[in-house]
């Protein structure tokens, strides 16, 4: 991908490089061409680098940028304004800066003659390669690239080479840490409030060494960040100052001559107790080494991926969901969780929503089913959280909040307040979202059917089953002005709307969550005298199971009309409107706005249709045709959640040009994503692993549930080969679909045979054992009930 902006590419340089580098894949890049600083925020989070450990936006200049350099480490949370804690903005170990004549080369519009960023989706690097005029008409190019080598754990490698094209000027380079960045307030919602939260311990340097040790204020958790600076220059200098720690390296003049500096950055977290494998700063490992093993361990999760052939949109969007998706899990932690942008940005602070549950975890549970138990470890170890949430709020059991933080609290905020622009406004998610405990069992579910972990329920999730039914219990009140048991005066997954009564999705999840959790319990209690005595323990008897049960199936439900589910209770009382908005275009408006849209029939994001596509074992395919066909005009789909389940639902009823238009906008959602200005939003991990559940659950119809895996395939628009390799219950598949034949090829050292069905078709697939099927839906050919 090429993306072309105003700015750069003006008197050409000598020996300046064309735009389309040398070497460079148009399948496995995505590249700016030309640059304009509003954009740079932007593209710092499109280029962002991560490995679930830490994670490093991509900066073009740290002087005088238009970005917002970052650097994160998964466990390095600190207090915060209008939220209780956010994910720390830490010292950057990626700051670079290039001075001419003792003169910044500063990178502006119109001193540009070469421009190109990009990021290598293979490779997993970012790169730069910029030449600037100076204002003595002198050229020198900059080119740096970025990795975090995949064989470490939180290791960051920086290589630059510096240029000058036509001149003997002497050049110094910096390379170190800067922390002069800092954190936005409500998760840089509010940017121009800034919190400065890197507090400096300790400063050692020596020739080529850097050592920084710093905390957060008012923390006790300490970060340790050493760099080795490997390069030949005529002189060494360090610069420290309030907010920067660099080894100012010079070197004598030469046009043509390329001046070379490797920067190694290790980060080490005292205070966490994870597993971490990283090279010693003081003998320093051959880096050409490090960089070819890294690359090698990208080639074999490239082997793993869904790969479709045909649009090339598609294609790119795809890769780069998944690049996003490989670099979001610490594969080292037993217990972890994707924030809603990872670590590509401090927006959401931070924080864990639902699409952990919805769409991060059942992806995993797919591929990697280590991850997915890691991330269903977060919620278990959350529970006392849960319900001391629960109990501020005036409930009981385990009430997850509709916002996480590190150590399960609530991070909503209650009352924003803009003291720049003496502005303030209610938020009420936090507030009046109740379905979150409902969310978490149905990830629950989700990863027992598709990894077969049953050992996992009766091992490590009794007090979770216990405590978020023994919410949903007490949510469900009695309500003799409709008759069931219904929830008042929330907020469900549609944000627009507010304080409504009897939301469907609300009270239909909480039902089942209920009706779920405690037949689980009733099964596992049966069998296991260990899980009767815990339950016994938590007061909670067999008896009061049955109740739940009973319970569950008191739940209201708001009439249909035509056979359409309203939203809730008098939504279809609004006036009608529709929104033909393309999903990669959110709309802009901040959560105060939403008093503007609740008096209309327009829903920010899907609400039912998402609801039935989650619960689809309640619904017949072409009663899910019906309510998508009726919301899809009227879903802004103003939220990167969105999508993605109106997406599959097209795909089920045989809506191939919709199904693939959602697909590429989920896919592509920040690749899109307008506007670009000023933008500091982060990577979608969401709308990522939504995507890939698009191609999975709705074009491959994979069904995990039962005895066999079930596939109903379909073929998207404009691909003429769909490859997914999937994970079912231990054993691994992959399935190869083309317009004509669906292939299954059987992982060789598959332990078990596998039993599939495609369409009606039933066969058990051996280790190694390969079947070709004719798939028995066309584009068009409508549901299959």
């Amino acid at each position: 991908m090429t993306i072309t902006a105003e700015g750069g590419g003006r008197d050409a340089a000598p020996g300046a490089a064309p735009n389309a580098a040398p070497g460079a894949d148009p399948g496995w890049t995505i590249e700016r061409t030309s640059y304009r600083p509003t954009e740079d925020s932007y593209y710092e989070s499109l280029f962002a680098l991560s490995n679930g450990r830490v994670g490093v936006r991509a900066t073009v200049d740290f002087e005088a940028g238009g970005g917002w350099p970052g650097f994160f480490h998964a466990r390095w949370y600190a207090r915060a304004l209008t939220v209780r804690r956010h994910l720390v903005n830490a010292p950057t170990p990626a700051f670079r800066s290039v001075l001419v004549d003792g003169l910044p080369l500063t990178v502006t519009p119109d001193r540009i003659t070469e421009f190109r960023q990009r990021l290598d989706l293979r490779r997993a690097r970012q790169e730069l390669v910029v030449t600037v005029r100076d204002g003595r008409g002198r050229h020198t190019r900059v080119a740096s690239t970025v990795l975090l080598p995949a064989q470490f754990t939180a290791t960051l490698l920086q290589r630059l080479v510096v240029t000058p094209l036509d001149h003997d000027a002497p050049v110094t380079v910096l390379t170190g840490v800067d922390w002069s960045t800092g954190n936005g307030d409500l998760g840089g919602t509010l940017p121009r409030v800034r919190l400065h939260h890197a507090e400096p311990l300790e400063v050692a340097h020596r020739p080529g060494r850097l050592d920084l040790r710093v905390r957060s204020f008012g923390h006790q958790e300490e970060l340790v960040e050493r760099l080795a600076v490997l390069a030949d220059p005529a002189a060494r200098d360090v610069v420290v100052g309030r907010t920067r720690l660099a080894e100012g390296l010079r070197f004598a003049g030469g046009a043509g001559r390329d001046l070379r500096v490797d920067t190694l950055a290790v980060v080490d977290a005292p205070f966490d107790d994870a597993p971490a494998v990283d090279p010693d700063v003081d003998a320093v490992p051959d880096l050409d080494r490090v960089v070819a093993e890294h690359e090698k361990i990208w080639a074999r999760r490239w082997k793993r991926h869904a790969e479709v052939d045909g649009d090339p949109t598609l294609v790119e969007g795809l890769r780069y969901s998944q690049f996003h998706l490989f670099g979001s899990i610490d594969r080292a932690r037993a217990v972890h969780n994707v924030p809603a942008r990872g670590l590509t940005s401090e927006y959401h602070s931070g924080h864990f929503f639902y699409n952990t549950e919805f769409f991060a975890l059942p992806h995993a549970a797919w591929t990697d089913p280590d991850a997915a138990r890691a991330m269903l470890r977060f919620r278990i170890s959350t529970v006392d959280a849960a319900c001391a949430h629960a109990a501020r709020t005036g409930h009981v059991g385990a009430r997850f909040p509709e916002e996480a933080d590190l150590f399960g609290d609530s991070g909503s905020p209650a009352l924003v307040r803009d003291v720049l622009r003496d502005d303030e406004w209610r938020e009420r998610a936090g507030e009046q979202v109740v379905h979150t405990s409902a969310d978490v069992l149905h990830a629950l579910r989700s990863y027992v059917e598709i990894t077969g972990d049953r050992e996992v329920l009766h091992e490590e999730c009794v007090p979770l089953l216990a405590e978020a039914g023994r919410y949903l219990a007490g949510l469900l009140r009695f309500d003799p002005e409709v008759g069931g048991r219904t929830v008042r005066g929330v907020m469900g997954f549609d944000e627009f709307h507010y304080d409504v009564d009897h939301h469907f999705g609300t009270n239909l999840l909480a039902g089942w969550g209920l009706s779920w959790a405690a037949e689980t319990l009733l099964d596992l209690s049966a069998r296991n005298p260990s899980v009767l005595a815990e339950l016994e323990r938590r007061e909670i008897s067999r008896t009061l199971l049955q109740k739940w049960v009973d319970w569950a199936g008191e739940v209201y439900l708001p009439p249909t009309r035509d056979g359409v589910v309203p939203v809730f209770d008098g939504y279809f009382s609004l006036p009608d409107e529709t929104c033909e908005r393309h999903p990669g275009q959110n709309l802009p408006l901040p959560v105060k706005e939403n008093d503007e849209r609740r008096s209309g029939g327009l829903v920010k994001q899907a609400d039912v249709v998402q609801t039935m596509v989650l619960l689809s074992e309640r619904f017949s395919r072409s009663d899910i045709e019906r309510n998508l066909r009726y919301y899809e005009p009227r879903t802004a789909h103003g939220s990167s959640l969105s999508p993605m389940t109106h997406a599959i639902a097209a795909a089920w009823a045989g809506d191939v040009p919709l199904a693939t238009r959602l697909l590429a906008g989920s896919a592509r959602y920040n690749l899109d994503f307008a506007p670009r200005e000023n933008f500091r939003n982060g990577v979608h991990l969401g709308a990522a692993a939504g995507a890939w559940l698009v191609l999975v659950r709705g074009f491959l119809g994979a069904d995990p549930a039962g005895e066999e895996l079930r596939f109903a395939p379909l073929l998207p628009e404009g691909v003429t080969r769909l490859r997914v390799p999937l994970r079912w219950r231990g054993r691994g598949l992959t399935v190869v679909l083309t317009p004509g034949t669906v292939e299954l090829l059987a992982d060789a050292d598959n332990a078990l045979p596998l039993p599939v069905r495609v369409d009606d078709t039933r066969v058990e697939l051996a280790p190694g054992a390969r079947r070709t099927f004719t798939p028995a839906r066309r584009p068009g050919s409508g549901v299959t009930d």
